[in-house]
């Protein structure tokens, strides 16, 4: 789960959207090299933003009683294969996946919105940003033994080209 900061000429601005993306990770035994594979799909996602054109999707929710678009491009994403390449000391060499995804979407919507959002994820969701982002979980991630039901949480800082610094906040807990 994430909500941003953004620094941008020294002036703070909190996000009015938030996110929360559910993971499933099963990890493969190494190879000859030592390197492990970890199959990893998206089970849940749920977006909202706020403001003058507050928007909601709920992938847990019934699709119907969504926006049609989220719908089609945000459900897209759960189930879908993801490839997360471990080198021998397990850090991360590659993700895939995700961009297939987001080309397959992309040749398939219809609506400028469908389009738009679309191209908004295979930024936001890309395998490059999401390889970036695993990069930047030993930050997040406990130095020390947890426990399983233990909580929690980590922030990052990110430089963005055009739009300045981010910060994000996670809220963790191993389940």
């Amino acid at each position: 789960s994430s909500q941003d900061e953004q620094i941008v000429n020294n002036e703070s601005s909190k996000s009015t959207s938030t996110s929360t993306t559910v993971w499933e990770l099963a990890v493969g035994q190494p190879n000859e090299k030592g390197e492990k594979t970890i199959n990893a799909k998206i089970v849940t996602y749920t977006t909202k933003e706020e403001g003058e054109t507050p928007s909601l999707y709920d992938s847990t929710a019934s699709a119907t009683t969504q926006n049609p678009d989220m719908v089609m491009v945000y459900g897209a994403m759960i189930g879908a294969p993801v490839n997360i390449t471990l080198d021998m000391d397990d850090a991360v060499v590659e993700v895939s996946g995700l961009d297939k995804l987001w080309t397959d979407i992309t040749a398939k919507a219809t609506t400028d919105e469908q389009k738009a959002l679309a191209a908004q994820q295979s930024i936001g969701m890309g395998d490059k940003t999401i390889e970036q982002s695993l990069r930047r979980l030993e930050a997040v991630v406990p130095k020390k033994d947890v426990a399983v039901g233990e909580k929690w949480t980590a922030g990052i800082r990110v430089d963005l080209p055009v739009v300045g610094e981010v910060k994000q906040r996670f809220d963790c807990a191993l389940e």
